[in-house]
């Protein structure tokens, strides 16, 4: 290990640089590693490992490094390493819940024989009664997990449904695995043990890598012993907790370490969340005794118990209510036992969940009875190997909803979203890519559209985006039913060669994102500078477009880019592209680089708070002249209403000349020095 941590060697090739050997994201080493990987034949187009010695230290971790191993897309084995002590907080002895009885089983170890279990929704789809034996279970359970523990850039995926009762499992969520509850409420589906995330599969138990995988609408009361009867949920980035109720305290890394999350909205936690070891973390509308811990921005919005502002004392940035939002999309079963889909209305200037007690839905009703049910036969339920663009394209030019099982669909021509209403939901991360040039998804501009749970990946020919939300900005305006984006992932590169010019353009008024990464990928497979081009995350051109939890990364222009008005965003994470060659190629004019957060000259009003933006160039001695760039006001350009607060920047390490030189526009600071960090409450 080199003596001084910025002291990365690198080669002038801009092609071999993207491949960085593992997630170096802002703290990883790069070492070997030791586990089992793949036999699968190496792409001729992936980038070579690097050829890179020293470590990128986290910011309180002098431990000792560890290696471990994980599959890329393509069989190589990627290098990572670790560190992390643990310092977990006192556990909780909860009550049980009273769950809904699901129907009785057939008696022979299956589950009961029922309309949900009929559908066709293919091999990786599986439907658990509580009447089943546990232990046959958990061997199911336990064998998904296995083939997705380090299957990173991999094919399968998998949905995992559990019909109502109480089950007393440990079921463990690895890569591109969704667990559903199946109750009408969360407390309906009980797990008496753990609903978890681990990172043990990794040495260091380094979770910065755990993408891709959520969980919802179900009760958990810890009960793991190697836990400390805590849950775990260490992750990082593409994950979620929705409609989650833990009776007990819950963890957000794995015994001390590194984690770069994450997601909560619409859950309920009876004890303490220990924010662990994550950088970076977004709750919104959810319940907690208490919050502990946190290193950068840790957003809170609508949340009860949720911890006062006191910043940059405490990295916390807290909005007391949600301004709207309309929840995603879950499933239930009814008395006969058949799938429901329950789509939430909006909610306006909300707190807490809007399933519990401690919820203040808009206008006083309970949110249940804003709830429509929509049985799943209305829908079209797609499987990977029966679907082509042309066929749901034609489900959705009849105005019918999509329910994608899991699996990838290759997509010829982009599918074409023109009715009001309109539902794509995906199960176990169902990756739509485009393989010709287009986008994934057009959108018109119409009211309500919903998409869920999808993963957006781009494809070996150009795109000019891969989702593109209403055909051109318009005034017409989409308050009363907006549409929304909840949990839709996008990927540029990684798992082989995807380039897109940008990976997101936001056209629709009144649009609501809620958690949304925007990632060019920074190793595995097909990446390189010139191999997974991507100039920008997100082009917002709409007006009053609210974002829950942006996560925009290594993009080779601007990250996210703000034309429109009255913009909201609560909560926002990025880091500049690893591999960018030099200031000759990654600048324009006399700006170094390209700001991560751009908010258009024109623009006169905008919000957004609670931005954490990193650097760690490997290349060459590359600055950033500033982190975020925000109008300035004149004589004809008043910009009162256009604030950015909370604002971090952070040099992770890289090049001993690397550097971010500002955090707003001129102002806040530098940050030229391993792990040397600049706050900035507000530029004016």
């Amino acid at each position: 290990m080199a003596k001084d941590s910025d002291a990365l060697s690198s080669t002038s090739d801009p092609s071999k640089n993207g491949g960085l050997a593992g997630k170096m994201r802002r703290k990883l080493s790069v070492k070997s590693m030791k586990t089992k990987g793949d036999s699968g034949a190496s792409g001729d187009e992936s980038e070579t490992s690097a050829q890179r010695s020293g470590i990128l230290q986290r910011r309180r971790s002098k431990a000792s490094l560890g290696k471990s191993k994980q599959r890329n897309g393509d069989g190589n084995d990627s290098d990572y390493s670790a560190a992390g002590t643990p310092a977990p907080p006192t556990p909780v002895t909860p009550a049980y819940p009273t769950p809904k009885k699901a129907a009785p089983s057939n008696g022979n170890g299956a589950p009961a024989t029922m309309p949900v279990q009929q559908l066709e929704m293919g091999p990786k789809v599986l439907v658990f009664s509580p009447d089943q034996q546990m232990d046959v279970i958990q061997q199911q359970v336990n064998d998904v997990y296995k083939a997705q523990v380090d299957n990173q850039f991999g094919a399968d995926r998998w949905a995992l449904l559990f019909l109502p009762g109480r089950y007393k499992l440990d079921v463990k969520v690895g890569y591109y695995t969704t667990v559903h509850g199946l109750g009408d409420s969360p407390q309906d589906t009980v797990f008496d043990g753990a609903v978890r995330a681990k990172a043990d599969w990794m040495d260091g138990n380094n979770a910065t890598i755990n993408f891709w995988r959520g969980i919802e609408n179900l009760t958990v009361i810890p009960s793991i012993a190697e836990d400390e009867k805590k849950l775990v949920w260490a992750t990082s980035q593409a994950t979620w907790v929705r409609r989650v109720h833990v009776m007990g305290d819950m963890v957000l890394s794995d015994h001390g370490g590194w984690s770069s999350g994450g997601f909560i909205a619409d859950s309920l936690v009876d004890g303490v969340i220990d924010n662990g070891t994550q950088q970076q973390y977004f709750l919104r509308n959810s319940g907690m005794k208490n919050y502990t811990g946190g290193a950068y921005a840790q957003v809170f919005v609508g949340c009860r118990g949720a911890p006062e502002e006191n910043w940059p004392s405490k990295p916390y940035s807290t909005v007391k209510k949600t301004p709207a939002v309309r929840e995603k999309p879950y499933f239930s079963v009814n008395d006969q036992q058949e799938l429901l889909i329950n789509v939430p209305a909006v909610r306006e200037k909300s707190t807490g969940p809007s399933w519990s007690a401690v919820a203040t839905p808009s206008g006083g009703k309970a949110a249940s009875a804003t709830t429509k049910q929509i049985p799943v036969a209305q829908f079209h339920i797609a499987t990977p190997t029966g679907e082509t663009s042309r066929t749901l394209n034609a489900v959705l030019a009849k105005g019918q909803s999509i329910l994608f099982t899991p699996g990838i669909y290759q997509l010829d021509s982009a599918l074409q979203v023109t009715k009001p209403d309109t539902i794509l939901l995906g199960m176990g991360l169902a990756t739509l890519k485009p393989m010709n040039g287009t986008p994934a998804i057009n959108i018109s501009d119409v009211d309500g559209v919903h998409l869920a749970g999808l993963l957006l990946d781009a494809g070996p020919h150009m795109s000019s985006t891969l989702c593109k939300v209403g055909d051109a900005k318009s005034p017409k305006d989409h308050m009363a039913s907006p549409t929304v984006l909840s949990d839709v992932f996008f990927r540029v590169g990684g798992a082989g060669l995807g380039r897109t010019a940008s990976m997101l353009q936001v056209n629709l008024k009144d649009t609501i994102l809620d958690n949304t990464w925007l990632w060019r990928a920074d190793h595995g497979s097909g990446v390189g500078w010139y191999l997974n081009p991507c100039k920008n995350g997100i082009i917002v051109d709409a007006d009053d477009v609210i974002c829950y939890g942006l996560f925009a990364e290594h993009c080779q222009e601007y990250q996210a880019l703000w034309n429109g008005e009255r913009g909201q965003v609560f909560f926002y994470q990025s880091e500049f592209p690893y591999d960018a060659p030099n200031n000759e190629v990654w600048g324009h004019g006399r700006i170094k680089g390209y700001s991560s957060y751009k908010i258009a000259p024109a623009v006169k009003s905008h919000y957004a708070t609670g931005l954490g933006i990193y650097c760690v160039f490997l290349v060459d001695d590359v600055v950033a002249t500033t982190a975020i760039s925000q109008p300035l006001s004149s004589g004809w350009h008043d910009v009162k209403d256009c604030l950015v607060r909370h604002a971090t920047i952070v040099r992770f390490g890289g090049n001993p000349g690397t550097s971010i030189e500002n955090v707003i526009n001129n102002l806040g600071g530098e940050a030229s020095e391993h792990q040397k960090m600049s706050m900035l409450e507000s530029a004016y």
